[in-house]
């Protein structure tokens, strides 16, 4: 027997032997005599929409302080996100939580859903200053992607919306470039 087939064969039976004793206490495991039934646990209560939004302002801190920058998909910022979408959902009324919800799409760079957030909250209530600038933000970064994507037309409402709330040269710039195309555009 060469030294590669003994080799060969040695790997072969101690893959064997393990299998065979993880698939053992597998079976053990599996044939464990029945333990009385345990009496059915009430279903734990939802959170009240208070609880979560805490519970989401709670997570925002934790994720600022882990992360150096801030997605959607991190663990932590989208736990932080969920709760303030059922905080949201429990008390769709409350311009606190949807503030919070909106804050939190616009630090994770879900520019859409931040867009979205900050439209409704601005129908419910007042937009501060600092919240004028994130909605400024979420607009001006829609609509710079669809510019740069030569939806020139799809942009300028974008790029108009960022400026309503919050006047800044290089969006207005933007503006200038997207009506430009979408003219150019028309004429051809």
């Amino acid at each position: 027997m060469t030294r590669r087939n003994k080799a060969l064969k040695v790997l072969t039976t101690s893959a064997f032997l393990a299998s065979s004793l993880w698939l053992g206490s597998a079976y053990a495991q599996t044939t464990q005599p029945a333990q009385p039934a345990q009496p059915a646990q009430a279903p734990q209560p939802a959170m009240t929409a208070e609880q979560y939004h805490a519970e989401a302002q709670r997570l925002a801190v934790e994720a600022d302080a882990r992360y150096v920058t801030d997605f959607y998909d991190q663990i932590l910022w989208n736990q932080a996100i969920r709760n303030a979408e059922a905080a949201v959902a429990a008390e769709p009324s409350n311009p606190t939580y949807l503030r919070t919800l909106a804050e939190l799409y616009t630090r994770t760079q879900f520019w859409w859903r931040a867009y979205q957030n900050w439209l409704k909250l601005e129908q419910m209530a007042q937009l501060g200053d600092q919240e004028r600038q994130w909605a400024a933000l979420s607009a001006a970064k829609i609509g710079y992607i669809r510019l740069s994507r030569g939806l020139a037309v799809e942009a300028i409402p974008f790029l108009e919306a960022s400026l309503r709330w919050e006047e800044n040269p290089q969006v207005a710039a933007m503006l200038d470039v997207a009506q430009q195309q979408a003219a150019d555009t028309a004429v051809q």
